[in-house]
């Protein structure tokens, strides 16, 4: 099955034949290895070299055939939107070279990347990609820890020669990837670094938009864009459009990683990279770099591609198995370094690289649990919401961990811990209580009410979480997804992800079975700190229906507390289709008009280049639909 490759909605699909037509002309065969004279690289044509150049050498400047050989994917679909949003051409390469030599205080970005025995073709394109960059202030350094293929030695040293930019230190005996990647390092000159492993490919703008954003905020300390994969023959495919900064998803997966750039001071601030985390070397480094809360800026651009090889994870999930005992050793002294007490390991069920995070629930956690009826108008929801948590707080909280914790039953009652009161302190009179408050329908189910309510509760433990939701499937024997994990059109309605699909299904990113952020939660079923809705004084007025509950998730997030979803919380209903009666249109102008600016610009949760019109996280469905209704038509362009 070499020729046939997976699509981003899970349908098999042929490799493409570039062979005649116009499609065979824009896209040239012989990408790959085959690519590549065998002295040199034929992907670059020398230019007169520009007086202003900082660095008074020449540049080069890539040729068409290997711009347009470098657009080339595996998948239609994704063919389609790469010509249609991302497309280089030669012109657009030179306009960037114009604006970046034109840059005021254009940052010196140092890429740096460790060696060893790499397939001279691959390294070739590797360097070739950093080589043509249209963004001009930058330089390489190469460590090669102790290669014993004279190929490899021997493409290094011709880069070397033929461009000052690139500096490659030898090492007489192997480091390994830390020791080697830190010594680059320690010889750079940047102001920033960018990390390039030594068989992937940097998109020929890449640096161009990293310095761009660089330029127009320096306090940003760490930048990072989507990815795509390198097929085994040298084409794009499995796009990896990521969400913007998500502190909780990072604590399921590395999802950041490629392209990651970082201000060279923080990095050292942190100590650098930790060989006893080698394999997941960068997680560890992104889990400490966290802790400074840094500014973290996410490009929606695919300016990485991660080359599969039969010795790379990307391609062999069990090749390196000991990269992923270090992820779960990162993420437990991640959880350590911060005071957070729980435990870490790894979601065997996925692919390999997810993780769950098992947080204890703060210590005297007690919640109010508001009696909301079950037959709720859709028109009156909102309100009745207010009210049953009014209520609700004028009451006694029962503890659900802690000492003297009894726990809750299967059906909302609570049996309270003896000498509880309602004043927030324990019965001994020391500890303060950390109250929340927990929406759930009464048409929900759980078969350990207690165990979902404790996950739900043990995210407070990070403070700048504010609110938490957990997962709702419909009952029976072959479970379909109703919520998990929702995201905000731009129309004002929500869009459920997978929603109606099988609950066996994880998704993209396995966004429905890990923990991670979204932009507000179920209005059905949530918890929420009590301090933070009385500070939001709760549900506004002005709405009936479940926007009531998004508007104040978006009023918690500007206020700087995030929204997580919990696959972990699960509950069952038997009845869906109830739940889509809460979404009253009559809300959607005030709600428009007040996250106007937000709605604008997308839910940062959810990249811009996936879907809206579909529940499958697939492409935007305006270069999904052209692609699968026309074929390759889409190139025939006049």
């Amino acid at each position: 099955m070499k020729n046939f490759f997976m699509n981003s909605r899970g349908i098999l699909l042929k490799a493409f034949s570039f062979e005649g037509g116009l499609f065979g002309k824009l896209f040239p065969r012989g990408g790959g290895k085959g690519f590549f004279s065998k002295g040199s690289f034929s992907g670059v044509q020398p230019s007169q070299g520009d007086m202003n150049s900082p660095h008074g050498t020449l540049h080069d400047t890539p040729r068409e055939q290997l711009i347009k050989q470098w657009a080339s994917s595996e998948w239609i679909e994704y063919q389609a939107w790469i010509f249609q949003k991302e497309f280089m051409t030669l012109h657009r390469w030179m306009e960037m070279r114009e604006i970046s030599l034109a840059m005021e205080e254009a940052p010196l970005i140092t890429v740096v990347t460790p060696v060893y025995n790499t397939d001279p073709a691959d390294l070739k394109e590797c360097l070739a990609s950093v080589r043509l960059q249209a963004y001009h202030n930058w330089e390489m350094c190469i460590v090669d820890d102790g290669s014993t293929n004279e190929s490899t030695l021997a493409v290094l040293r011709s880069f070397a020669r033929d461009d000052s930019r690139i500096r490659v230190i030898f090492s007489r005996k192997n480091q390994g990837i830390c020791g080697a990647t830190n010594r680059a390092m320690a010889a750079a000159a940047g102001s920033y670094i960018a990390f390039l492993d030594h068989d992937d490919r940097l998109a020929l703008d890449a640096l161009f938009h990293v310095a761009r954003v660089l330029v127009s905020d320096p306090g940003i300390d760490v930048v990072y864009s989507d990815r795509d994969m390198l097929s085994p023959r040298g084409l794009r495919f499995m796009h990896l459009f990521k969400p913007d900064w998500s502190p909780e998803l990072l604590f399921s997966m590395n999802y950041i990683c490629h392209l990651m750039v970082y201000r060279a001071s923080l990095i050292w601030k942190v100590g650098g990279l930790r060989s006893k985390y080698e394999g997941s070397q960068d997680y560890d480094l992104i889990l400490r770099v966290m802790e400074w809360n840094p500014r973290v800026h996410h490009i929606s651009r695919v300016l990485y591609h991660w080359r599969q090889n039969e010795n790379s994870v990307a391609l062999n999930h069990d090749a390196k198995t000991y990269a992923y005992r270090a992820g779960v050793l990162a993420l437990t002294h991640a959880l350590e370094r911060r005071g957070l007490k729980g435990r870490v390991s790894e979601l065997s069920h996925l692919w390999r690289g997810h993780y769950r995070v098992e947080l204890t629930p703060p210590g005297g956690s007690a919640f109010f649990m508001p009696a909301l009826p079950g037959d709720i108008p859709g028109d009156a929801f909102a309100p009745a919401l207010e009210d049953a948590v009014t209520a609700a707080l004028r009451g006694e909280p029962a503890i659900v961990h802690g000492e003297g914790s009894h726990g809750i039953g299967n059906h909302g009652t609570a049996s309270h811990g003896e000498g509880t009161h309602g004043t927030g302190t324990s019965s001994h009179g020391t500890a303060a209580l950390e109250e929340f408050i927990v929406v759930l329908s009464p048409l929900l189910s759980c078969g350990d009410k207690r165990a979902a309510l404790l996950e739900m509760i043990s995210w407070f433990q990070i403070p700048e979480v504010g609110i938490v939701t957990g997962k709702i499937v419909t009952a029976g024997e072959k479970p379909l997804t109703v919520h998990a994990g929702m995201v905000q059109k731009p129309d004002g309605m929500p869009l459920f992800i997978f929603d109606g699909k099988p609950e066996s299904l994880p998704g993209y990113m396995a966004a429905t079975f890990v923990v991670r952020n979204v932009i507000a939660p179920h209005p059905c079923c949530f918890a929420v700190r009590k301090s933070l809705w009385l500070l939001l004084r709760g549900i506004d007025s002005r709405y009936k229906g479940g926007h009531g509950v998004t508007d104040l998730a978006l009023r918690a997030l500007k206020n700087g507390f995030r929204t997580v979803y919990t696959p972990f919380a699960r509950f069952e209903i038997s009845s869906p289709e109830i739940l889509e009666d809460i979404w009253r249109k009559s809300d959607i102008p005030f709600f428009k008009g007040r996250w106007d600016s937000l709605l604008s610009l997308r839910d940062p949760y959810y990249n811009r280049y996936l879907t809206l019109k579909l529940v499958d996280m697939g492409l935007d469905a305006d270069v999904g639909d052209m692609a699968a209704e026309n074929g390759n038509h889409i190139f025939n362009i006049a």
